[in-house]
Parts: structure tokens; C-alpha cells; sequence
């Protein structure tokens, strides 16, 4: 097994670190930024723990967020993610931003890496049909899945609007295509809000998106905006495409995430 050891400067204390022989070729290329990699798998932990003790009822939605280092305020509903959970109608209220629509495919991986954040921080708030609410947070949470509730979190912050929508919303063109309910809603909402963006990662929905006339963009597209708007360092985008890679519950191909990383490193 690999042995490091980290060196806090102002404190000066070593601490050694054992990892485990199975993990010891992928933390090879990043022994000179260990620091990078254990406060980024600290940052997930934190939120993974808070939300945890909030689904126990131990603590109030707005100590799961402190603790999670999110820095949102107190619970404005007061009952928790449930009641702060709104269904609007497309044609509400909205905040300041481009009009953007997501699918699952991305709220779930960004939810998984810790970085459902970035959306409202690229976009302003952005739209979620209720069949990708269900999708995502209702059988996430049966699951007990992380991401789910990360993305019920980002709910109750209003960074994401539930919108609430029905196959009889659905054109008969939308309702033909070979595609799943929660993206069938995605597409139809951005063609009724004429949206900026359709988050989607799978690629026949993207095809399809397109071909209505569309503009799509995925999980990778997502973080390659918040690089290039200063969101996140080049040093950040390569641990979340090394994590994107290493996990078996993101389903975006390594030929991708490398051809993307290829792109950043080259506009460095």
C-alpha cells in the first residue's frame, strides 16, 4: 500500500495517510494535490451527512445546510423539504437568468459529484418537469440515493423549479418519440418556454431535442461552463472528471469526459 504525507504549513504537523493497495494507481497522478483531492471528497461527506441527519429528523433543514457548508438560510417553509418542494405552472414567476429546462441525467450526476450548485449560479433557476422531480427525488429518496437529496436541497433554495406537467401537456409529436416520460416533459417544456438550454445527458433524447429545435447541453457541458466562467479551477474539472470516470453510477462514456478534458486543457 501507498503511504503519503500531508504537511500543514502554518501548523506543521505531518499527518500519514495509508491507502488501500486497490486504490493506490489512481491516487499515483494526484500525490502532489492531496490537499485538492481530500477537501473535495470532504465537501461531498459534509453534504452527504447533513442531509443524513436532517432525513432522521435529528436537525432542521437550515443546520443541514450550514453543516453542509452551503451557506443557505433557515428553512422558508419551516416544515422542511417536503412543504418547501413548489409546483409552478411554466408561465410563473421567474428569477433573473437564461431559461433553461433539466432532465434527470444531469441533476442525478451533478447531485453525485456535489455540484447541483452550479446550476443557479451559470443559469438562475432552473425548470425541472414533475415526472424528472419524480424521477429523481421521490424514487431517489426510496433509494436513499445522495443525489436526490442534493437536488430536493437545491429545491428548497428556489436554485430549481418543480414545474408541474402531465401527458395531456405533451404535442402529439413530443408524445411519438422513442423516448422516457421525464424527457419527453423536458423537451415540451423547452419548446414552450422557447428555452435557452435543454439539460440532457442521454443521446437519443439529445437527437431528438435537436432535431425540434433545440439546444442541449450535458453534465460535461454544465461543468465546462462553470470552468470557463471561473467557477471552478482546471485542477477542480480534472478530480470531477477523475470521479466522473471512476464511478460505476454515472453513466457518461471515458472517450467523452477525456475528449472534453482534452478541449479545457487546450483554452487553458
Amino acid at each position: 500500500m501507498l503511504l503519503t504525507e500531508m504537511r500543514e504549513e502554518t501548523l506543521m504537523e505531518k499527518v500519514a495517510i495509508e491507502i488501500p493497495d486497490e486504490l493506490v494507481q489512481e491516487f499515483k497522478p494526484y500525490q502532489d494535490r492531496l490537499r485538492e483531492v481530500i477537501l473535495l471528497g470532504l465537501s461531498q461527506l459534509r453534504i452527504q451527512e447533513a442531509l443524513l441527519l436532517y432525513k432522521r429528523g435529528l436537525i432542521s433543514f437550515g443546520r443541514a445546510a450550514e453543516l453542509a457548508g452551503l451557506q443557505a438560510g433557515d428553512d422558508p417553509s419551516g416544515e422542511g423539504f417536503r412543504c418547501a418542494t413548489t409546483l409552478v405552472r411554466a408561465d410563473g414567476a421567474r428569477g433573473t437568468g437564461m431559461k433553461v429546462v433539466a432532465n434527470a441525467g444531469p441533476l442525478m450526476a451533478l447531485g453525485k459529484l456535489a455540484l447541483v450548485h452550479l446550476l443557479s449560479r451559470l443559469y438562475g433557476p432552473v425548470l425541472v418537469p414533475s415526472a424528472v422531480y419524480e424521477e429523481v427525488v421521490i424514487c431517489g429518496l426510496e433509494l436513499e440515493q445522495p443525489d436526490a437529496y442534493a437536488v430536493e436541497l437545491a429545491i428548497a433554495r428556489k436554485e430549481l423549479k418543480v414545474v408541474d406537467m402531465d401527458d395531456a401537456d405533451l404535442s402529439e409529436i413530443v408524445r411519438a418519440l422513442p423516448l422516457h416520460r421525464g424527457e419527453k416533459q423536458a423537451i415540451q417544456l423547452g419548446l414552450r418556454e422557447s428555452a435557452d438550454w435543454v439539460l440532457l445527458d442521454d443521446w437519443l433524447a439529445r437527437e431528438e431535442a435537436q432535431r425540434l429545435g433545440l439546444k442541449v447541453k450535458g453534465t460535461l457541458g454544465i461543468i465546462a461552463d462553470a470552468y470557463r466562467r471561473g467557477l471552478i479551477s482546471l485542477n477542480e474539472v480534472e478530480l470531477i472528471f477523475q470521479a466522473i470516470i471512476a464511478r460505476e453510477d454515472i453513466w457518461i462514456s471515458d472517450a467523452l469526459v477525456r475528449r472534453v478534458w482534452g478541449e479545457l486543457r487546450g483554452v487553458r
